[in-house]
């Protein structure tokens, strides 16, 4: 009997230390992946460039270029106000420029451009529900919801979310719009 208790500490203890190694390591490593993936979406925005496959005076070029970089300054250390900052920031040049302009530029530019974009969107939605728990878990529970709830019953609990919440939900809404442009500007095949 003493023997199986010393072996589930021992195998206790033999998984605790890795585990808490990672997870007190975790704003690390969200910190290290965010900033690659942004990092190989602007390496290949430049390829493209490089290719000639993308117009570097292109309204689209320009956009893709500035969020890009605005990205990779930020990712992975702010807070969800600051993530929320950023997401506004991306928004504004977006609807500035015109979005639909900005897409159809896109468009215009190839599937390749087309494809980096929507990874673009996509990994900008993540950045903005990883870096907050509560946010990560609205954003897991929210899109069930919104399949299995009717209209108007997700729209009550929208707005309790949005008084109990207000930022995680704001995330959330932002995440699901950046979503919809990758969407958007995904090539069709």
């Amino acid at each position: 009997m003493n023997s199986l208790l010393v072996a589930l500490v021992a195998t206790g203890i033999g998984l605790g230390i890795p585990l808490a190694f990672l997870w007190a390591r975790k704003p690390l490593l969200r910190l290290k992946s965010q900033a690659y993936r942004f990092h190989e979406l602007r390496d290949r925005l430049q390829l493209l460039n490089i290719q000639n496959k993308i117009d570097n005076t292109s309204p689209g070029y320009n956009f893709l270029m500035f969020s890009l970089n605005l990205a990779i300054r930020n990712a992975g250390t702010m807070s969800l106000s600051d993530v929320l900052k950023i997401s506004r920031a991306v928004k504004e040049r977006a609807e500035g420029n015109g979005f639909e302009e900005i897409a159809e530029d896109i468009r215009r530019q190839g599937e390749e451009a087309q494809k980096l974009s929507a990874e673009f969107f996509q990994a900008l939605a993540v950045m903005l529900i990883s870096n907050d728990s509560l946010t990560s878990i609205m954003f897991t529970v929210a899109k069930p919801l919104a399949g299995v709830l009717s209209k108007a019953a997700f729209s009550l609990v929208a707005a309790i979310g949005r008084t109990l919440v207000p930022q995680q939900t704001e995330a959330v809404r932002e995440a699901r719009e950046y979503l919809h442009w990758g969407n958007v500007l995904a090539p069709s095949y």
